[in-house]
């Protein structure tokens, strides 16, 4: 049943269908074609994957270190732990919001810190377009981590 979704868009990317019309013209790789040919999709891909692979490698360090960490015994580690997998709980939306609002150039709090320890980056991460994948890809691994630790 799950499988239906991932061989009905993988038919449909064969076919030239317009959103007005309900008739779909075979047109083979001619979709994949301009799809390989577009300016952006390089930049595209190459975004997706520093995305993907380092969210991923900062979420498996992270996640193992705390795993190792809770782990172990030690006084209040209930509530330790709650505390730390706090972020599975809370949604995509609320953390990105939140992030979002900690990280204003006018009024965040992470911002007014990299003012104040004069850290050698902009006040504002996510406006810059050297320190936004960075950013990006903290906040996705903050919110993740707690999925990648060994069980």
């Amino acid at each position: 049943l799950s499988f239906y979704p991932v061989i009905h868009v993988l038919r449909m990317s064969f076919y030239q269908q317009s959103l007005y019309s309900p008739d779909a013209v075979f047109c083979g790789l001619q979709n994949f074609m301009q799809l390989f040919r577009h300016e952006a999709f390089g930049r595209a891909l190459k975004n997706n994957l520093v995305f993907a692979f380092g969210s991923l490698a900062i979420q498996m360090v992270f996640g193992l270190g705390i795993a190792l960490v809770l782990n172990s015994h030690f006084y209040a580690r209930g509530p330790v732990r709650g505390t730390i997998l706090f972020s599975y709980l809370v949604p995509y939306v609320v953390a990105a919001l939140t992030f979002r609002f900690m990280l204003s150039d006018a009024t965040g709090i992470l911002s007014y810190l990299i003012r104040a320890f004069k850290l050698p980056m902009p006040p504002s991460p996510l406006g810059s377009k050297d320190w936004a994948m960075f950013t990006a890809i903290v906040v996705n691994s903050w919110k993740n981590f707690p999925n990648t630790a060994p069980k």
